[in-house]
């Protein structure tokens, strides 16, 4: 299987898009190669672009792991 960094992009582009999320960064481990991206901005009232290297809190999500 192939993973380019456009199409995980693409990917997540499209899936913040359709659930309104202003921002995100994701990334796939991938026989040892690293493939990452980030779309959006940090936070609706203060922007700052998404990078791979953006921190995020996770809260309560973290409970369903």
């Amino acid at each position: 299987m192939t993973i380019t960094a456009e199409a995980l992009a693409e990917v997540l582009r499209s899936v913040a898009d359709e659930h309104h999320v202003p921002g995100a960064a994701t990334g796939v481990l991938l026989d040892g190669e690293r493939i990452t991206a980030a779309h959006g901005v940090t936070n609706a009232e203060f922007p700052a672009p998404v990078s791979s290297a953006t921190l995020f809190q996770v809260g309560s999500v973290s409970k369903t792991v």
